[in-house]
């Protein structure tokens, strides 16, 4: 297993240069696993940041190398050359390729086997970057951009269609038992919430709406297979709940509103600083996902 800074990058250089071959029914937000048991790891955010810086030199001198059996070296050192990856000639006669963060894969043909490959001159292999936090924009916040607690804000929407009905009184319906009726609407929106929430816990990442960019991981299954925002869409289902108890079409307009509101100051906001942090993961998830249901 290796860590690494750019899971994505990192994964298609195994699976689409190297060759290797995902487990998906292992595969995490934060985990890689291909067959014949070599992973990868991404490096938490908040621990990136604290590292030293790590360079090419230190890497090249270490004892750990990655191992790769192969059929014929040559054919495999001008497949990788013709792919643009970078192969090392050793002084013993050994052939060493980089990956995108710098760390060394060492071929190696059948035991007993003469493995001859053309001379070729070579330029020395680019020093990798140093690991470091990628650098990002500050980030522009709006007025109430993740501001207020969306409970906060689904109580105030609450208020607004209460108060939507009392002005309103001409367009009230009479649903009867409409309790009985607005009741299970609202315990399912709660289900959804909690159940969101325990996911969020399992997965030991930030619950908190105000601070998304202390996420540590992207949670992309259960719920979150339906939903983006299974949370805020539970609060959504609460409101539509509280609108049948109230029996006034017009307070629909407020669970509307609601939408609209949370829309722009707290789910566009928490997409800008996921994206900061995820990147191609996050897009990936969006493509196959939509924000509310």
């Amino acid at each position: 297993m290796i860590f690494v800074r750019d899971l994505g990058a990192m994964e298609r250089f195994y699976r689409d240069i190297v060759g290797l071959v995902p487990v998906e029914t292992s595969r995490q937000a934060d985990w890689v696993e291909f067959e014949g048991g070599f992973s990868l790891h991404r490096i938490p955010q908040h621990i990136l940041g604290g590292l030293s810086p790590l360079g090419g030199d230190l890497r090249e001198s270490g004892s750990t190398k990655l191992g790769f059996s192969v059929a014929s070296v040559a054919a495999e050192v001008a497949r990788l050359r013709g792919l643009g990856v970078p192969v090392i000639e050793r002084p013993w006669g050994g052939f060493d390729f980089t990956d995108p963060e710098g760390n060394i894969g060492e071929l190696e043909g059948p035991p007993g086997a003469v493995q001859t490959v053309p001379p070729m001159t070579l330029e020395p292999a680019s020093e990798p970057e140093p690991l470091s936090a990628p650098e990002s924009q500050p980030a522009k916040h709006g007025l109430f951009d993740h501001r207020i607690p969306p409970l906060v804000v689904t109580l105030l929407f609450c208020w607004l269609m209460g108060a939507i009905a009392g002005m309103a009184p001409f367009a009230s319906l009479i649903l009867p038992m409409r309790g009985l009726v607005a009741g299970p609407i609202a315990l399912v929106g709660l289900l959804l919430m909690l159940i969101a929430s325990v996911q969020f816990r399992s997965a030991r990442t930030t619950v908190d709406p105000l601070h998304p960019a202390a996420a540590r991981l992207l949670v992309t299954g259960g719920l979150f297979r339906l939903s983006r925002n299974p949370i805020y869409l539970g609060m959504l289902v609460v409101l539509l709940g509280w609108a049948v108890f109230l029996g006034n079409p017009l307070t629909l307009l407020g669970a509307w509103l609601f939408t609209l509101f949370l829309g722009r100051f707290q789910i566009l906001p928490e997409e800008r600083a996921l994206r900061a942090q995820f990147g191609d993961e996050l897009d990936a998830y969006a493509a196959r996902v939509r924000r509310w249901i």
